[in-house]
């Protein structure tokens, strides 16, 4: 029996839509059981092979920007995200591809145990940006308590930052990963990373008071240049 994967995309219209296309037919193509859960007017339709469920934004898509339509579209997505969660629960996918962050998905992801990092790098790719950051992907799965694992040396700030704090681990190969998911020493991973969840909880308050202080500092030092000039 092919593996069952469901593809999670709210907003596959315009441009990510043709990003989600894309992947859903990859993986349909390799021969995986593709369905993807996208927007009402998801629009390629014909193009796709796999399946497409079109439950988000019936009524608010088309409404004209402004507060009633934000209200009107954050009770659409709660009301499907509760759908969804029981199709989940029903056809018990082996995989589950998210393309969007949100509170509802963080709860969702406190379920799991592990989250698996891979990417297709091309040989001429630049990986400047992977190398020196750290992606919001991978930093909300340390928010919800799960380790990450990710591709050796192609996103170096992360890599350093896991191996330092013991939560997380940089794979050789897919077999590598196999493996290291399989080791019985995976679960003290899982339990150090339950035990520093609450070191990257998010804090909007601390966050906005450092870009006040940042935006200030640079505001002194553009005065201070001018008036030298």
């Amino acid at each position: 029996m092919n593996r069952k994967v469901f593809v999670h995309d709210p907003w596959g219209i315009r441009g990510p839509g043709s990003y989600t296309y894309s992947l859903c037919n990859a993986l349909y193509d390799y021969g995986l059981d593709v369905h993807l859960i996208t927007n009402q007017y998801y629009k390629y339709d014909e193009l796709s092979n796999f399946k497409v469920i079109k439950i988000f934004f019936r009524y608010s898509e088309k409404m004209k920007i402004n507060k009633i339509r934000k209200i009107i579209q954050g009770i659409e997505y709660i009301v499907n995200m509760v759908r969804l969660l029981f199709i989940y629960s029903k056809d018990n996918p082996d995989i589950i591809h998210i393309q969007l962050t949100s509170k509802v998905l963080v709860l969702f992801m406190i379920q799991f145990d592990t989250c698996l990092i891979t990417y297709n790098f091309k040989k001429n790719s630049n990986l400047t940006r992977f190398q020196t950051s750290f992606p919001t992907r991978f930093l909300i799965a340390l928010v919800v308590g799960i380790p990450v694992i990710l591709p050796q040396s192609k996103f170096e700030a992360m890599e350093n930052f896991l191996k330092r704090e013991g939560i997380g681990y940089a794979f050789k190969d897919s077999r590598d990963a196999y493996l290291t998911l399989k080791n019985p020493n995976w679960e003290e991973t899982i339990k150090k990373s339950k035990f520093k969840q609450k070191h990257f909880i998010f804090n909007s308050s601390e966050f906005l008071l450092f870009i006040n202080n940042f935006l200030q500092k640079g505001k002194c030092r553009y005065e201070n240049t001018s008036n030298h000039s």
